[in-house]
Order: structure tokens, then sequence, then C-alpha cells
């Protein structure tokens, strides 16, 4: 099970700015967006959006500064939450939202249930996007070194810097391997913040953050549907343990 993942680490206090989970089918099937949005979110949608023609289903809600979608666009079916820009105008020390820890927990359990909903799911992945407020260019790039042991990285001497790297690794079963892609990109970037209340147009001091962005999934020449329940279940608890290892990890082969 997922739920046998290690427990989110913060150290540093990175901060979880979107998880998505995408699957991809084998056939294209009549999906039930709402009722997947429910199961995972606990609430209904408050808006759906259909293009028959383009064969793309849409359905969210933003709560706060969390906006939850679940998107089916022909084959490929999309489950997340991420932070409305509103979010990063708050202090840097402020934790990362609950809501969005929870959410991580529930794709654990609402796992086996999609499974079920969806048996022709083909190839799976699971997506961070993670943010750590820095105070100053040289601040963030301390932190990337000492998480990317195989990059020179100069604090003080460097500049727009952003280093993307895939490192595979194999899950065996029995005699069948299946080949998961560990694909990273990891950035230093300034964020710049425009609210919009009443009318009127606030541009927030830029905020400097390092950026973690992960997306850990199956290749496609392998076919999910092979596996079975245990075995996918198996799949899912070791992608969610590579994409919350990473923020104390680091870049590891």
């Amino acid at each position: 099970m997922v739920t046998d993942a290690p427990a989110l680490i913060h150290e540093p206090r990175w901060r979880i700015a979107q998880v998505r989970l995408t699957v991809f089918l084998a056939d294209l099937v009549d999906v039930p967006g709402g009722a997947i949005f429910e199961r995972f979110f606990g609430f209904s949608p408050e808006i759906e959006t259909k293009r028959k023609a383009e064969l793309h289903s849409e359905f969210s809600s933003l709560k706060g500064t969390l906006q939850y979608t679940v998107q089916v666009t022909g084959p490929r079916v999309q489950i997340d939450v991420t932070e409305t820009i509103e979010a990063y105008s708050a202090p840097s020390e402020t934790p990362q939202s609950s809501e969005i820890e929870l959410f991580d927990n529930a794709v654990a359990e609402a796992v086996p249930w999609l499974l079920e909903q969806l048996p022709s799911i083909n190839r799976v992945a699971v997506g961070y996007i993670r943010l750590l407020p820095t105070e100053s260019r040289e601040t963030g790039y301390r932190v990337l070194s000492k998480l990317l042991p195989a990059v020179n990285l100069d604090p003080s001497e460097s500049s727009d810097f952003m280093f993307r790297i895939n490192r595979p690794r194999s899950l065996d079963f029995g005699e069948r391997s299946v080949k998961i892609n560990r694909l990273c990109t990891w950035s230093c970037l300034l964020v710049s913040v425009t609210v919009n209340g009443l009318g009127v147009a606030t541009t927030l001091p830029p905020r400097l953050s390092a950026r973690l962005e992960s997306d850990i999934n199956t290749v496609p020449e392998f076919d999910f549907q092979t596996l079975n329940l245990q075995e996918k279940l198996a799949v899912f608890s070791c992608i969610f343990a590579f994409s919350r290892e990473l923020p104390t990890t680091g870049d590891i082969q």
C-alpha cells in the first residue's frame, strides 16, 4: 500500500505547491470524473466543463488558496491540487498548507478504488512541485548545492541555475521488472506576485525560492495492466516513496 511510504520530512522546510496523480488508459472509456473528484477530495466540484469534440472534461473547485482539479482528456486522467498564486504572498516561515498534506495522504487511500474504477490503466505518474523560500540567491544555491552532490555550484558566482536529470530505477517482481523514471528539475527562481482585490491590483515584493519539480512515472513501454493488484499497489507505494524522499536525500542514483 502507498500508506507504507515514508512520511513527509521537511528539513529544510520545503513547501508543497502542487501534487498531481496522472494515469493513462489503454482504451477510451467513460471516465467518472465527478466521482473521482469526490472520492479524492471529499466534496463535489463547483465547476464542470465538457468539450466533447476534444474528448475533454474538467471538474474543479477553489477553496481558500488551493485549486482542486480532475481533468480527463482522451485516455489521460489527471488529479491534482495546486496552491494558487495568492499563497506565495504568505511569509516564508508560514508552514505548508495542511490541506495539501491531507490530499497527499488521501491519494494513497484512494488508489485501490481508482484501480477498481479504471482497470485499463497502463501507465501511472506522480508529480510534485515544492518551493523553499530563501533570503537570497546565494542562500538558495547553498541549499541546492547540498542536495546536488554531482553538481559544482558556486553560490556566490553562479546565476540562472537549473538542473534537470532522470535517475531511473527498476522494481523487480519475480522474473519481471518495472522501470521507473525519476525525473527531477532543480532551480532557484524569483516569484513576483500580483493580488487583485476590489478592482485594485497590488504587486507584492518579489520572493526568492528554491524549486524542485519531480515527475516519477512508469516508462511508456511497460504495460501497467500486466501487474496484479498487489503489484500495482507496490508500484504506487514506491513511486510515492521516491517522490517524498527527494527534498531530504537530493539527487541520488
